[in-house]
């Protein structure tokens, strides 16, 4: 055999070695191309997902702002409320504790009127409900 016929088959050889390895690589370019592809949606969604997150919290934080603020109003009026009440207690008390000195003072010995004992006992309920008020 001739040392070139045999260079030839070697090349040959190669050649087709070559052409199946390029195939296969080829077909390995497209499946990244493809994944690629799907990478690309991906991150287009995960954009468009992100820029509505963004857009949901600035609307949360508006939100909090402004309900925020009309919580503050809120509490305002119930602290004013709560010390208001505070008031009307303290003189409940003091009337309470006025009208018992009162009662004692003008209390019937034991030879009072009978028609002074019966506002004395109409008056029982009331100072037993002030009494328990406090």
């Amino acid at each position: 055999m001739d040392l070139s016929l045999l260079i030839d088959c070697l090349v040959a050889v190669l050649l087709v070695v070559t052409i199946v390895y390029c195939a296969l690589l080829d077909r390995r370019l497209r499946a990244l191309r493809s994944g690629q592809d799907g990478l690309r949606a991906v991150i287009t969604e995960l954009d468009a997902a992100t820029a509505k997150a963004e857009r949901a919290i600035s609307s949360l934080a508006r939100l909090g702002e402004t309900e925020g603020s009309a919580l503050g109003g809120t509490l305002a009026k119930a602290r004013s409320l709560a010390d208001e009440l505070s008031l009307m207690i303290e003189s409940g008390n003091s009337l309470a504790t006025r009208l018992e000195g009162v009662r004692s003072r003008t209390a019937p010995g034991p030879q009072g009127t009978s028609g002074q004992a019966a506002p004395l006992a109409a008056e029982n309920p009331l100072l037993k409900a002030l009494r328990e008020a406090r």
